[in-house]
């Protein structure tokens, strides 16, 4: 089984002293982790759901994901490996949990009602970071 990198590891460990659980911190940096991926590689006008698309390694045929830098890809690649979100079901799982456990104060989207995620896109979820 893959081992994510330390420094996803350590990411996961400080993430945790924020939320209930470690788990609930490593759902949290895989969704934002997920979503922050679809912005960078101009996704962000796209549902939430293309979050498992992205990670399921499927060949996609979409303009923006044909021109991509070299960073953009790597950016691709590691994120495909990292998350195991590669399922719809485990997909739109993670997005209710981040949404139900996650303190809104620290998180970075806010995620509706699990029921008609295809209608809700990227950029119109994001949360503007708390300054402090």
């Amino acid at each position: 089984m893959y081992k994510p990198p330390q420094s996803f590891d350590n990411l996961v460990s400080d993430l945790s002293e924020y939320t209930a659980t470690k788990q609930d911190a490593r759902i949290m940096a895989y969704v934002e982790l997920t979503l922050y991926l679809a912005k960078q590689l101009g996704l962000e006008a796209e549902p939430l759901t293309i979050g498992w698309v992205l990670l399921s390694k499927i060949p996609l045929h979409h303009i923006k994901l044909e021109n991509l830098s070299d960073t953009q890809r790597q950016m691709y690649a590691n994120a495909a490996i990292i998350v195991p979100l590669s399922s719809r079901a485990a997909w739109e799982n993670a997005l209710a949990v981040y949404e139900k456990r996650i303190d809104s104060e620290i998180k970075l989207y806010r995620i509706p009602e699990r029921t008609r995620l295809d209608e809700f896109m990227i950029e119109l979820v994001f949360q503007t970071p708390c300054p402090d």
